[in-house]
Formats: C-alpha cells, structure tokens, sequence
C-alpha cells in the first residue's frame, strides 16, 4: 500500500513472465506497434511517434528490456480496458475510503485535504510512536507496505497509497485492520474497528449512490 513502487496486477507479472525475444524479431515489432497505440490512448494523443522508453535506466530498447514493454503493454491494455473514467472513480473510491479509515483511526492527516490526490494519503504519525517500527510490523507481519516520507517530514509522515492494483476494497478494509492492530501494540490509542467501520461506511454510500 505504499505511494510506489506497488503491487502489480497478476496479468502484468503474467506477461512479463514470457519467453524473451530478441530486439530484432518481428514480434518485437508488433508489441512495439500495438504498445503505441494502447498509450496513445492513455495519453489522449494522436501523435503517431508515441514512445514507452525505460528513461530510469538505460533509455533504450534491448532484448533484456522486452520483459518491461511487454508489462507496459499489458498495463496499457488493462487501462484501455477498464475506460480512463472508471478507472479515476475506482482511485477516487478506494483513496475516499482509506482516507475515513485512517481518520475513524483517531490518525490526522498531512496537507490540504482539498488538493489530495485519490491515489495517497499522507498521515502523520502520531506522538510517541516509532514510525519506522510501524512501518516494520506491518510489513513482517502482515506483508503489507507503507511509505516513509523525505526531508524534514521524515520520520513524522506516512504514506499510504490505493494506487493501480492496490486500488480495491480488500486491500483498503486489510491495511485499516492491520494498521489498527499495530498501532495498537506501538502504544497508540485506537477505537477497535473504527477505521474498517469508516471505510465501509464509505462504500455503502457509494453502493447507495450507484442504485440511484
């Protein structure tokens, strides 16, 4: 549930999974094509130059860097599938109720809430609790990431994410239940079911609101 990087949908680490083919095979040249113009959509763009170019490492095309475009298509593909609408009211959805967990949590937020993006939450962290032993348990114990944060906010924001695959009721009511748990053995005063309570609250709103 970290800001990134995150979970991947299966069906991209599927993808990447396949046999390697070489820069030159004609394959290569009908992914290259057919991940245009996925992005081409994605970006709303009719520029036939449209590119996916690695630029975090080396900004080039190799056999050892066909794993990613095939990724990247197969990303492009699930976004194109879903509808770029749907899939910003599914970012909205999840962040509006991991936000009313973490608050139900008795936890404050960072920022302003008027300019938050869907995909984050930034929390700050409450006195007393050791951030990174946090930050630990949730991962040791129950396999769950949380972001730090850099600078002068480090070791006073967390930030938790609904971003891409991890944009789902599981994961969101998981974190909350997790959270709740571990921030009560660090010594934090927390309402029992108060966050997954407020996340739920926050689905059956939006479950009223699609019957209309």
């Amino acid at each position: 549930m970290g800001p990134g990087p995150i979970n991947a949908d299966p069906r991209v680490l599927h993808a990447m999974a396949a046999q390697l083919v070489g820069q030159y095979d004609p394959a290569m040249t009908g992914y290259m094509t057919e991940t245009q113009a996925f992005y081409r959509t994605v970006f709303g763009t009719t520029n036939e130059h449209t590119l996916l170019v690695h630029g975090t490492a080396r900004a080039g095309i190799e056999a050892a860097l066909v794993s990613l475009i095939d990724g990247a298509r197969e990303c492009a593909r699930l976004l194109v599938e879903e509808g770029l609408p749907e899939a910003v009211e599914r970012h909205r959805r999840h962040g509006a109720a991991m936000l009313a967990g973490v608050q139900a949590l008795g936890l404050d937020t960072f920022g302003d809430l008027g300019h938050k993006m869907n995909n984050v939450v930034a929390v700050v962290i409450p006195d007393g609790v050791n951030g990174d032993s946090v930050r630990g348990a949730l991962l040791n114990d129950f396999g769950i990431e949380i972001g730090t944060s850099f600078g002068p906010l480090h070791g006073k924001v967390w930030r938790i994410g609904t971003m891409g695959y991890n944009a789902r009721q599981d994961t969101v009511l998981t974190t909350l239940a997790a959270l709740e748990q571990v921030l009560r053995r660090a010594g934090a005063s927390v309402v029992g079911g108060s966050g997954v309570g407020a996340a739920y609250d926050v689905y059956a709103d939006n479950a009223r609101q699609d019957a209309l």
